[in-house]
Order: structure tokens, then sequence, then C-alpha cells
């Protein structure tokens, strides 16, 4: 019923003709022991066959050399903090200053795309505040209120770096978060202009070998945010 036209035989069959990665198998394993354990309990299979393959050393041994190896085995792993002040001394170096999203990135792990959405009056001291209508979960989209995101130092002080070069005599400080040469609040786009999903990653690519620092998902970095919290 769930898989529509599509038989267990097929996917199996399709699981074992498609290069997988470690990670997408056991998702499959977990879909299929779980598909499996219905049909039995409804009847429709005497035994699960991924809980005998697994009881079966020789056959789960052949199961598991299905896996694909990864492109980039390191792409979710963590970013030290050494690797985090590295990116972002390069980032104050780089020929194109709307590079401090990535330096901003290892810190607050955000999805790169937003950046291109922040507003200068979303950045606040001390934090971030998120606004709703740039959430994907519709939980953070119906709240109507803006979610606030704590600022890590270094990526305060990137901000600093980046007022005046965005514009002439702004800043960012400590009381009123970004303003011109006149004490105003600055407004506009946080991005002079918006960056393309590919000119992100290869900047961010580029940045990470600039700073001699192993290669990385942008994506890991909203990881290593999540799991430091937790």
């Amino acid at each position: 019923k769930h898989f529509s036209d599509v038989s267990l035989k097929d996917f199996s069959d399709w699981m074992r003709d498609k290069p997988l990665s470690s990670r997408t198998r056991d998702m499959c394993f977990r879909l299929l022991r779980t598909t499996y354990g219905v049909a039995g309990a409804r009847g429709l299979y005497d035994v699960n066959p991924v809980i005998a393959a697994k009881s079966n050393q020789v056959l789960w041994t052949q199961v598991m050399s299905w896996t694909t190896p990864k492109a980039h085995p390191a792409m979710r792993r963590a970013l030290a903090d050494d690797d985090k002040q590295k990116i972002c001394e390069v980032v104050k170096h780089w020929p194109d200053s709307r590079a401090v999203w990535a330096g901003i990135n290892v810190w607050e792990g955000l999805r790169p795309d937003k950046f291109n959405a922040f507003d200068f009056e979303d950045f606040r001291p001390r934090f971030l505040f998120v606004r709703p209508e740039l959430h994907k979960s519709a939980l953070y989209r119906d709240a109507g209120q803006p979610t606030p995101t704590a600022l890590h130092p270094a990526a305060v002080d990137l901000l600093k770096w980046y007022a005046p070069l965005h514009t002439e005599g702004a800043r960012f400080d400590d009381v009123n978060g970004f303003v011109d040469a006149t004490g105003n609040p600055l407004k506009g786009p946080f991005l002079r202009r918006p960056l393309r999903r590919n000119n992100m990653r290869r900047q961010w690519t580029l940045i990470l070998k600039s700073a001699g620092v192993e290669y990385a998902s942008p994506y890991s970095a909203r990881i290593n945010s999540i799991n430091e919290m937790l």
C-alpha cells in the first residue's frame, strides 16, 4: 500500500544495484525491517528477512559490503575551534568581503543560503534574529516572532570587521548593532549582492583550502553547532 506499485522485492533489488552510502543503507534497512514487521503482524510473512539476515554472519557481511565509500568521508567531521579561527582569519583577508558568511557560519551553523535574505536589522548586539519567513519549519514560520540565535564572540568580531567594508563609516557596536556614520541604524540587505549557491560552495571550498583546513561541507558546521548545543 505504502510503496504503491513498488514491491518489497523491487525495493530490495534497488538497494543491491544502486551505490549507497552507509547512512542511506542503514536508513533503508530500518525502513525494510519496519515494513516487513508490519507485514508479518498482518500474517503476510512468517519471517522478517532483515532480522534473519542479521542473524547470519556470512550473509550480513555480504550485505554490508554493498556500501559505496563517500567521495568526501570527512564531510560531516567536526570543525575544531582552531580550524574555525583559521577560517575567520582567512575571511578577513578575502578579496570579496561577502565571504563574511563563511566565517559566521562556522560558529552559528546556519544554512548558507539564508545569508542572502538577512538584513542589517536582523543582527543585534549578542543575537541574530531569524525572521519567521526564513524558517523551513512551519512551527517557526507560524509563530510570527523572530527566533534569537546567540552570536559567538568570534562572529561578532567578524561583523565589526565587515561593517565599514560594506558601508563607509558604518560600524557594529555592542549597544545598537549596525549603525551608519551618523549613528543611525543601518538598513538594507546584509550582503551587497546575493551569492549564488554554487558560488558560495566554491568560495567555502577555497577558503578552507587557504586556511589549511581539511574539507568539510558547509552543512557540517550546522551539524556541529547543533551537537554543541545538545
